[in-house]
């Protein structure tokens, strides 16, 4: 009886929050001891799905203050730490059976997902949705998961289908978006399909759907910006920083972020970084501030000043130990600051300095592991970007047989992760090896179809010069014309841009 009083509480909030039009759109079930925690969730679900995690987070532990056993609280709570955050999961995951069945699909689609069983994903993504066929969220949640597989037109077809249910489904909104217009770490569309007249209906549906989220307008602005319309974009970003203040969202220093980028790529560094800094003025967590200043770091690296980048860096690390880490976590920011060192100093051509930096990265990544409470994934993880990073080093020095005996490392690891998507690291960078020893066509078998600019844009450029110095002028050119106009601030994205211009302009 309690159950069946619940999920009625959970339709009738989630109507309400989702702001549903449609009487047809069935609400997954939800499991709790409380009907406060219940509530508490919803609401901090709805902050999460428009990028507030600092509301999420707190809504979300409140939730787990009247039920800790909350299952897809413990599942969804962000959370830096990663002893915290593996306890939430932990806990999600051994509570699983004691919930509903849907909640056990969802656990078990975050397990495949963490586990790189992107295939798994799908096929319980599709078990949510046979379970539950008129949920405009269980159609997102497997538009999400063909996303992640690059199966685009399956994608596209689940996020319409939610829509059709619920017109008004704004993560199936964000999803069409994200794979048109860049949001960060999403998964675009191959250029060919991107369109500005689809990045502006599904930004507007955005808008439309939820005009009192910030995040909306900088989606709808990012749109501007990935063409190249700096001006259009400006108000846009404004109405953020509006809607941000007027709601009192965490998002204000994240639209003055994304306000600093707009100015970047206009050609206006200065003011770039005044509103950088003003962002992480603005900033309520320690990880914020660190996210917000690497992004200052990285508008040097656009423009070629390394030694503007380092000293970010070295006034981010000197900040670290003042921000209220604990110990596991500020072992991974410091590893952090030495990988924008690394880059920096490698880019830069500068050996010794890049080798101290790379390794003291390792020592400090070690030294985190050591005060984490590690699995099978974290271990192997942690494996897989030290032998990638190694490799990329010797890479960059022309140190090409002892690059290779990293890539033997890394391909035994990264071959039994089921996704399209975990080899990338070992091709890219098993083709820049080829290419630097003279074999242009044999890398081009390594730099298959997913080294592609719109999702790879540091090692699309040596894919870049590899076609071209295979003969293949136009398809080169298409990559260095992308990078050349690729408005987003990101470390790959900095450390070829400029030379991507050159290549167009020799």
């Amino acid at each position: 009886m309690k159950n069946s009083i619940r999920t009625v509480i959970v339709s009738t909030i989630l109507l309400t929050i989702f702001s549903c039009t449609t009487s047809t759109d069935v609400p997954l079930p939800i499991t709790t001891v409380s009907e406060d925690a219940l509530d508490l969730f919803n609401r901090g679900y709805f902050h999460d799905s428009q990028n507030e995690w600092i509301e999420a987070k707190g809504l979300y532990e409140q939730a787990l203050s009247l039920d800790p056993d909350f299952i897809l609280a413990n599942l969804y709570v962000p959370e830096t730490d990663p002893n915290k955050r593996k306890e939430f999961r932990d806990r999600a995951i051994a509570n699983k059976n004691n919930g509903n069945e849907t909640e056990k699909l969802r656990v078990e689609i975050y397990v495949a997902n963490r586990d790189g069983r992107l295939n798994d994903v799908v096929n319980v993504s599709k078990e949510l949705v046979n379970k539950h066929p008129n949920s405009s969220e269980a159609y997102v949640i497997l538009g999400n998961a063909y996303t992640s597989v690059r199966d685009f037109d399956n994608a596209i077809a689940q996020y319409n289908k939610a829509l059709e249910i619920n017109p008004e489904q704004y993560l199936a909104w964000r999803g069409l978006a994200a794979q048109q217009v860049n949001i960060g770490n999403n998964i675009l569309l191959p250029k060919s399909r991107q369109t500005k007249a689809l990045a502006l209906k599904y930004t507007k549906g955005m808008v439309k759907t939820r005009s009192k989220s910030p995040f909306s307008y900088q989606v709808r602005a990012n749109v501007e910006r990935q063409y190249g319309d700096f001006s259009a974009a400006k108000p846009l970003y404004q109405k953020m920083v509006d809607v941000a203040e007027e709601t009192g969202s965490s998002m204000k220093g994240s639209a003055y972020n994304v306000f600093a980028h707009n100015y970047l790529f206009g050609g206006d560094g200065e003011t770039a970084r005044e509103n950088y800094d003003k962002a992480i003025t603005l900033s309520r967590t320690p990880s914020g501030i660190v996210n917000l200043t690497i992004y200052k770091l990285q508008s040097y690296l656009f423009q070629n000043n390394y030694e503007g980048a380092l000293g970010v860096a070295q006034d981010l690390d000197h900040k670290l130990n003042t921000l209220g880490f604990s110990e596991a976590s500020l072992n991974q920011q410091k590893a952090r600051v030495e990988f924008m060192r690394f880059i920096a100093y490698a880019h830069n051509q500068q050996k010794e300095e890049a080798f101290t930096a790379l390794s003291a990265r390792k020592d400090y990544a070690t030294a985190a592991m050591s005060l984490m409470k590690i699995d099978d994934v974290i271990q192997r993880d942690f494996e897989s970007f030290n032998a990638q990073m190694e490799a990329w080093h010797y890479i960059l020095f022309g140190e090409y047989n002892r690059a290779e005996e990293q890539l033997k490392k890394l391909y035994p690891i990264a071959s039994k992760i089921q996704s399209p998507s975990a080899l990338d690291n070992y091709n890219a960078l098993s083709g820049m090896v080829s290419l630097f020893s003279g074999d242009a066509s044999g890398s081009l078998s390594y730099f298959n179809e997913n080294i592609n600019p719109e999702n790879y844009q540091y090692y699309a450029y040596f894919k870049g010069l590899a076609l071209k110095q295979a003969g293949q002028e136009k398809e080169a050119m298409a990559i260095f014309d992308y990078i050349s106009n690729y408005n987003f601030n990101s470390w790959e994205a900095a450390l070829v841009r400029s030379l991507a211009k050159k290549q167009l302009n020799s």
